[in-house]
């Protein structure tokens, strides 16, 4: 798998038309509203503090596309999560390079998770076995002959973490529901994973629920993405 170099004004969206996707780079300049900048802390760093408003400006951008005006303030939910606008879901992620966010109306996504990880981020090999189910791992460890799969075996590992975070990230607002990292296996095809729920994450995606999580290899990152389908009947999309 060839990694796909970064256009400098802008990345690709991983999503169809229903998901207004944006992305902000290092060099670009970002502020926040007060209320946003609340959720920051006091103690917060200063390179804590520019991913913050890198990952806020493309929220905003992607609201002000998708509602057509002005968006208010995006909060912070008690695990971290983005509080979006009523009638809205979504996902923000961000490096110390690059931010990305993505959202959509809830009556026509039942949820979105983004996860962007750095490719030079310095990860030990060892984590594979608090990350990966056993078949995950023999693929991280050894994916001779399979398409697109990098020759990387740590570029390999990052990119089932970045599924997993872009999993939990699109199914946690649904119902609440805290999944681990072997909640969920993954399956390597072409271009991405398919994935299966060990568990319920809530009433809307029981266990053996399938999901497709689309996951590239840039130039500097590894970006994960997963839209779902609204789920008739439940309370997909609530966050």
């Amino acid at each position: 798998m060839d990694a796909e170099a970064r256009d400098p004004g802008s990345i690709a969206s991983p999503f169809d038309g229903r998901v207004v996707f944006r992305a902000k780079q290092d060099d670009e300049e970002c502020d926040a509203p007060p209320e946003e900048l609340a959720c920051l802390g006091a103690q917060a760093v200063d390179s804590r503090r520019r991913e913050f408003l890198r990952g806020r400006s493309a929220a905003r951008h992607a609201l002000q596309a998708l509602l057509g005006q002005a968006p208010p303030p995006v909060g912070k939910g008690e695990r971290g999560e983005p509080l979006w606008p009523a009638g809205v879901v979504g996902s923000i992620s961000h490096t110390r390079e690059l931010a990305v966010a993505a959202v959509g109306w809830r009556a026509q996504v039942g949820g979105i998770g983004l996860d962007v990880e750095a490719r030079d981020r310095r990860v030990d090999a060892g984590i594979g076995g608090h990350v990966c189910l056993p078949e995950e791992l023999r693929w991280v460890e050894s994916a001779v002959g399979l398409p697109d799969a990098p020759a990387d075996p740590i570029l390999r590992l990052k990119m089932v973490f970045t599924a997993k975070e872009a999993i939990y990230k699109a199914l946690y607002p649904v119902e609440q529901v805290f999944l681990g990292f072997k909640d969920a296996e993954l399956g390597w095809a072409s271009g991405g994973f398919r994935a299966v729920l060990r568990r319920a994450a809530g009433r809307a995606y029981p266990a053996g629920s399938e999901l497709d999580v689309g996951c590239r290899v840039l130039e500097r990152e590894v970006l994960a993405s997963v839209c779902l389908l609204p789920a008739p009947g439940s309370s997909a999309g609530v966050s």
